[in-house]
């Protein structure tokens, strides 16, 4: 097994741990590792340089669609997301879940200053960026 991507794979479930009490990604060559690989194309899109960094006006042309890109990722991350904040919504609904103590029940206690959106968008720079 490659180190680098067992020492991604482990700071990725660090971290979505501490947000979700869930692993996002699995270990081994064959596990469905969609959202690790999702979290790697996000970083790499946001890292090239593009030329609309250094022209802005080019910026509406985006020639090498470096924001297109990184807005598809954004989506499907936001979406994945979504999928676990009403998961979580569903069964605090349903009275059968406890607390788990971890970012999002924070969170959504704190539902009157933070709406869905907020969350979603808090998770994807989170992810994203550390």
């Amino acid at each position: 097994m490659n180190v680098g991507a067992c020492a991604f794979t482990t700071s990725l479930n660090i971290l979505s741990n501490f947000m979700f009490s869930i692993d996002l990604a699995e270990y081994g060559p064959k596990s469905t590792q969609q959202f690790q690989d999702l979290v790697l194309k996000a970083m790499q899109a946001g890292a090239k340089p593009g030329l609309p960094d250094l022209f802005p006006i080019l910026h509406s042309l985006d020639p090498l669609e470096l924001i297109w890109s990184e807005n598809v990722y954004a989506k499907k991350m936001l979406a994945i997301f979504d999928k676990i904040i009403n998961d979580r919504l569903r069964t605090r609904s349903d009275g059968v879940s406890t607390k788990s103590n971890d970012v999002l029940d924070l969170l959504l206690d704190q539902h009157s200053s933070f709406t869905q959106n907020d969350m979603r968008h808090l998770f994807l720079v989170s992810k994203t960026f550390y």
